[in-house]
């Protein structure tokens, strides 16, 4: 853990850590008392009116609005207080409620529910009421970012081929709405690039058209064999940008999860060897 001090950067890191569940959260604060800390602290998604708090330094207890908190960065533990009648409790639940409960929580935070319950249907009715009564969810902060790789998929299931019904004029407004919405849904330059070719090609496509009335070239284009068209090739193209940034996303994520596991593990650890 960094010793660094408030004095040396105005602020201190505080990492925040239920041992009820492994909710865990980073704060940075210029608090100095734990009445302006604990503020932040419910701020991060923790009920601080129920939960007891003692801080990694001196192991002292947080319990007066004027007790001075550490002046470097330090663990904050969060430990329940006794509960009363009312809270999650699944002592009183049948079986089937608990688990379809716990499928709930499951489906709502997949990693971090896993994490706690781990394989639940293997569990024995008891230690699922302990799992879920003991469950702490975390605060979601963000929505999920739209997925390229899904928009150019739904783009390429629409698309139009030769021989179908529709006018050429028809053919290539979609085609033109098509590229506009590959142009808006991708951040590859080099794709953005050659779409931005094919649209302007589109539109003089769309204003020879208008001249000739739709009439012989549309004869032309439905006599033609339908094939991969400048729209498709651009999906095509932005999709597989698409996967190499989920990829490289995906294997973001995944050293991120397991950097947090090994801290949530190391954690853990520090609150059973302090007795919380």
């Amino acid at each position: 853990m960094s010793t660094e001090t408030q004095s040396e950067t105005g602020t201190i890191l505080v990492t925040l850590y239920a041992t009820r569940g492994g909710k865990k959260e980073k704060i940075t604060t210029s608090a100095k008392t734990w009445g302006e800390l604990k503020g932040e602290v419910s701020s991060a998604g923790f009920d601080v009116k129920k939960l007891h708090a003692t801080e990694s330094i001196t192991k002292s207890n947080l319990v007066n609005d004027q007790a001075l908190i550490p002046q470097q960065n330090f663990t904050l533990f969060l430990t329940p207080k006794e509960t009363k009648s009312g809270s999650r409790d699944a002592s009183t639940m049948a079986y089937a409620d608990v688990k379809k409960a716990v499928k709930a929580d499951i489906d709502a935070n997949p990693d971090h529910a896993k994490a706690h319950y781990g394989n639940y249907t293997q569990l024995s009715s008891a230690k699922m009421k302990e799992l879920y009564s003991s469950y702490i969810s975390p605060v979601l902060t963000e929505q999920p970012a739209t997925n390229v790789a899904d928009v150019v998929e739904a783009v390429k299931e629409s698309k139009t081929t030769a021989v179908v019904e529709k006018t050429n004029l028809n053919r290539v407004e979609n085609i033109e709405q098509e590229l506009a919405d590959i142009l808006a849904n991708t951040k590859t330059e080099a794709v953005r690039e050659r779409v931005a070719v094919v649209i302007d090609e589109v539109s003089g496509l769309k204003a020879e058209i208008l001249e000739d009335g739709d009439g012989e070239l549309a004869s032309l284009i439905a006599e033609t064999p339908a094939g991969p068209t400048e729209a498709e090739i651009a999906a095509e193209e932005a999709r597989k940008a698409a996967e190499k940034e989920a990829a490289e996303k995906r294997a973001q994520e995944e050293a991120r999860v397991k950097a947090d596991k090994e801290e949530s593990d190391r954690l853990a650890k520090e609150a059973k060897e302090m007795g919380l």
